[in-house]
C-alpha cells in the first residue's frame, strides 16, 4: 500500500474552499462543455479546440490581427499564432498585409473555413441550449451580464497590472 503524505494542518481546508471558489468551478464548466469537443467535432473536422476558438472570433471579425484574436478568445499570442498557422496550412484562413500598416498581418477565414464554422456553429450552438437548458431567461441575461463583468474586470486588471504573476518570496534572513 502506498504511503501517503500527512497534509499540512489547513490544508484540505483551503483546497476545499478553492474548490468551491467561482473561478474553479467556472474552469470546470468550461472544461465540461468542451469535453465532447475532441469526439464529436475535433476528429472528425481535424480541428483543434485553440483552432475552434480563432474560426469563431474570425467569423465574427475578418480581418483581425494575431492581437485581437488573442484579445477576442482568451488564449495567448503562442496559441494564436499556432492555430491560425494550422488553419492556414489546412486552407480554412488566409492571413494578408495590411494595406495601410505592411508589418501587420489581417487574418480572415477562407471560403472552406467559413463553411466549416457555419457547419459547426449549429452543433456549437445545440451544446449551448443544452448548457442553458435548465435556466429562464432573466437567468440567462443574468448569467451573460456577470460573465461580461468578469470579463471587463479581468481585462482592467490586466492592463492596469499585467497578467498576474507569482511574486518574488522574501529571503529568508533578508
Amino acid at each position: 500500500m502506498p504511503h501517503r503524505a500527512k497534509p499540512r494542518p489547513g490544508t484540505e481546508e483551503a483546497a476545499s474552499s478553492l474548490a468551491r471558489s467561482i473561478v474553479f468551478r467556472l474552469i470546470r464548466l468550461v472544461n465540461l462543455a468542451a469535453r465532447p469537443f475532441v469526439e464529436r467535432i475535433g476528429r472528425p473536422y481535424r480541428l483543434t479546440l485553440p483552432e475552434w476558438r480563432v474560426l469563431v472570433v474570425l467569423a465574427a471579425k475578418p480581418g483581425s490581427t494575431g492581437a485581437e484574436i488573442a484579445f477576442g478568445s482568451g488564449l495567448d499570442k503562442m496559441a494564436v499564432s499556432r492555430a491560425v498557422a494550422s488553419l492556414e496550412r489546412a486552407g480554412r484562413a488566409i492571413r494578408a498585409r495590411d494595406a495601410a500598416d505592411r508589418r501587420m498581418e489581417r487574418i480572415s477565414l477562407s471560403a472552406e473555413g467559413d463553411a466549416l464554422y457555419r457547419k459547426l456553429a449549429k452543433l456549437a450552438r445545440r451544446r449551448e441550449d443544452t448548457l442553458l437548458d435548465r435556466l429562464g431567461q432573466a437567468e440567462r441575461r443574468s448569467l451573460g451580464l456577470a460573465v461580461d463583468t468578469m470579463i471587463d474586470a479581468l481585462i482592467a486588471a490586466d492592463r492596469l497590472n499585467g497578467p498576474e504573476r507569482r511574486k518574488p518570496t522574501a529571503r529568508r534572513g533578508s
